[in-house]
């Protein structure tokens, strides 16, 4: 027997790693061609709210489109300040994390967010960028000089207070 032929005996019955990327691929690609037909599909109405469905409504519908070029037009028109912003994002935080499908994406909301907010808003122009006011989400192994905990998964840097800002 040849060593080709070796190898193909001690593999007969499993997947290869090329067959597993090819069949995963095929079948990503089908799920992402249903999703997108089931997402054409009307849902029927709900008779009584279910404590882990999350509403088909959220706080603000555009909250999870919106761009930064339409949150700034709105920052210009008056219509919009850094401190609802911020309130829109822990709603729909809470109703993720904390109720509905309690998905635990959030670890932690930084307690001085509507501080912050609060004082981004008293600002005048010219402001340094187009990320000024704008609330962002960190992954937990990114340094800030705060309250936040900063553990990166492990749980020996639980407590540890970050030296300095990333």
């Amino acid at each position: 027997m040849t060593e080709t032929e070796n190898n193909h005996e001690s593999t007969e019955g499993r997947v290869s790693r090329r067959d597993f990327l090819k069949y995963s691929a095929g079948v990503a690609a089908v799920i992402s061609g249903a999703s997108g037909l089931l997402g054409k599909i009307p849902l029927p109405p709900s008779p009584t709210a279910s404590p882990t469905r999350i509403s088909q409504t959220p706080p603000n519908p555009s909250i999870e489109e919106v761009t930064i070029a339409q949150l700034e037009a709105q920052f210009a028109a008056g219509t919009l300040t850094a401190t609802s912003l911020v309130n829109m994002y822990k709603t729909r935080i809470g109703a993720l994390d904390q109720s509905g499908p309690r998905l635990n994406s959030i670890l932690q909301i930084n307690p001085d967010a509507l501080t912050i907010a609060r004082q981004l808003d008293a600002q005048t122009p010219p402001f340094p960028g187009l990320l000024h006011r704008i609330p962002v989400l960190l992954k937990d192994n990114i340094d800030t000089h705060d309250q936040m905990q900063t553990t990166a998964g492990s749980l020996a840097l639980v407590g540890a207070p970050a030296q300095q800002d990333s």
